[in-house]
């Protein structure tokens, strides 16, 4: 890796080095990773030389992960009608060479203080009583003091009107009907704050969003580029600024799809990964996969561990800072390379929206019932049962997800009905 985009990708974060540091095991834990370490070791020694076969389709399906290209199909749509905000020729091009566009307006700043408002009024009423990541993930972040409106908001545009009344705003979904064709859901939802003194987001890459599960959140009916699968809307709801975590990006990094294969890899072939790592890294990668929070520091552990694997990933790269007025959104596909700045400022907090968008031929959870998040307690399971896609754009014509039915009086944040399963006392 250029030396200058690692130092580059890596200004302003806590080095992994501390961050484990903090990390505190119980005796159990610690037997865990050392009986893990050993193991490595054995198979470093005694195994990986005689995996010649497993070697070779390894460092052939890194080879497939590069040169991606995303091609967008001109679809027809109503570009005449007045009040459109379907893409140009010139700026399907521009996506297709960036995998970005924006920023652009999607609300007034008055319209999206209020959202951030209620949100937050919201959250400050434990959401009524309503989350979708289940009991026991909420209580394991509770019990060690990690529960945020980011882990709590999950889906929470589902109960919100005004949350998905943005999420497919005509200027967001007008321009995802033009990337992702007639047929637009929303299938994921989120609200990320940084708060005076947080940390940045680390960098990550993802298209089919497998993160800590076991196969991939969503599968494709119809062939079409990896880069567009799933695309990203990021809503700024107040001003960002580099001080208050602006939003980084490497545009067009698109096109390497190394560092995806290799988290998929390490998911199902840890001790095989591990093998081809330096042992001195080894106690630092296993704290940080197995015992931290959230995938961005097992993303981070990942980045160390690309300079070793692949000397040549991103070595053209070019690191864009987004900054953007409250209001303002971006479209970026997932597969580029992005991450955040902390929040160094002392009393401005940064508040931010995100849809995932797909398309309807897309499969959600294919045959899946529980989705997955890391705790101090480890990976834990969550009922999806509750979960269902939003429609952004057209009609469902596929029938392969459930999608959320708009009620005929949308009730607002300050009185509101729990929808089902995941209610707490």
């Amino acid at each position: 890796m250029n030396a200058a985009i690692f130092q580059e990708m890596n200004r302003g974060f806590t080095s992994l080095q501390e961050i484990t540091e903090g990390i505190r095991l119980t005796p159990a834990q610690e037997a865990k990773l050392r009986a893990i370490e050993l193991s490595v070791g054995l198979y470093r020694r005694c195994v990986l030389p005689l995996r010649r076969r497993k070697t070779h389709a390894f460092e052939e399906n890194l080879a497939k992960s590069v040169n991606q290209t995303i091609q967008v199909p001109r679809y027809e749509l109503p570009r005449d009608e007045p009040g459109n905000h379907f893409m140009s020729e010139q700026e399907l091009r521009s996506f297709e060479e960036t995998g970005l566009a924006g920023p652009f307006p999607v609300l007034s700043a008055e319209d999206a203080a209020a959202l951030r408002d209620e949100l937050v009024a919201a959250y400050e009423r434990k959401f009524d009583g309503f989350v979708y990541i289940g009991d026991e993930v909420y209580d394991a972040l509770d019990r060690h003091g990690q529960m945020s409106i980011g882990f709590a908001g999950l889906y929470q545009a589902l109960r919100y009107k005004r949350f998905r009344d943005v999420l497919k705003a005509p200027p967001m979904a007008h321009r995802l009907a033009s990337l992702l064709g007639p047929e637009v859901i929303c299938w994921r939802n989120q609200i990320f704050e940084k708060g005076p003194g947080a940390p940045g987001t680390y960098w990550h890459q993802s298209g089919a969003f497998r993160e800590l599960s076991s196969t991939e959140k969503l599968r494709p009916t119809r062939p079409g580029s990896h880069g567009i699968l799933q695309l990203t809307g990021w809503i700024a709801l107040t001003d960002v600024t580099v001080k208050t975590a602006a939003l980084r990006i490497m545009p067009g990094t698109f096109a390497d799809g190394r560092m995806e294969y290799l988290q998929a890899y390490a998911q199902d072939n840890l001790l095989d990964y591990l093998a081809r790592l330096p042992k001195e890294f080894l106690p630092l990668i296993l704290k940080a996969a197995l015992f931290s929070t959230g995938a961005f520091i097992r993303a981070q552990a990942l980045v160390l561990s690309l300079p070793m694997l692949l000397p040549d990933i991103y070595a053209d790269a070019e690191v864009v800072d987004l900054e953007m007025k409250a209001g303002e959104a971006i479209i970026f596909t997932s597969m580029n390379m992005h991450a955040s700045y902390g929040n160094t400022t002392e009393d401005q907090t940064r508040f931010a929206v995100v849809g995932r968008y797909t398309a309807n031929h897309v499969e959600v959870f294919p045959g899946a019932t529980h989705s997955q998040m890391g705790t101090p307690e480890g990976i834990m399971d969550f009922p999806i049962d509750a979960v269902s896609s939003i429609q952004i754009y057209g009609a469902d014509s596929y029938g392969y997800n459930r999608i959320f039915q708009e009620p005929e009086e949308a009730v607002s944040a300050a009185a509101h009905e729990p929808l089902g399963a995941g209610a707490r006392a």
